[in-house]
């Protein structure tokens, strides 16, 4: 459903930014929270850090999820997503795997984990980061984190 023709792996990679908003307005409004110039945003950000193999954290998911996966998938990165709607992860890993990795080759899985849970959680939330002695992260808390107090 999600595996319309934008171009060849070289004609993506030389227009990553027109290829993002190709695939973001391809998503339905319920899940395509963010307007277009927000997502080139959080992509060209990602694109001025300049790290090799960037890991990057994302609680809640969405469009904004698209720009952090393709900039993971073509600077050899990771991105771990939070989200308690697990059908949103679901739903995203679909169009992830037509949209993006398919032209581009990519396993889905080397640069993208779910978690269908809250990002605040001792046992799967993003303190079990420290666990993987990962030394550089990006992190976008797009909904925000809310504490329990």
């Amino acid at each position: 459903m999600y595996d319309f023709h934008f171009g060849d792996e070289k004609h993506i990679k030389d227009n990553p930014e027109d290829f993002l908003i190709f695939c973001k307005r391809m998503l339905p409004r319920w899940i395509n929270g963010i307007p277009d110039s927000e997502c080139l945003a959080i992509y060209r950000t990602l694109s001025g850090i300049n790290t090799p193999s960037p890991m990057i954290l994302e609680t809640g998911c969405g469009a904004s999820t698209l720009a952090l996966f393709l900039y993971a998938a073509l600077n050899n990165g990771k991105v771990f997503s939070w989200d308690t709607n697990g059908s949103k992860g679901s739903f995203l890993r679909s169009v992830i795997s037509e949209a993006i990795c398919r032209p581009l080759g990519v396993d889905l899985y080397k640069h993208w984990t779910f978690i269908g849970f809250d990002s605040t959680s001792d046992h799967v939330g993003i303190p079990v980061i420290k666990e993987l002695a990962i030394k550089q992260i990006f992190v976008i808390l797009i909904h925000g984190i809310r504490l329990n107090t």
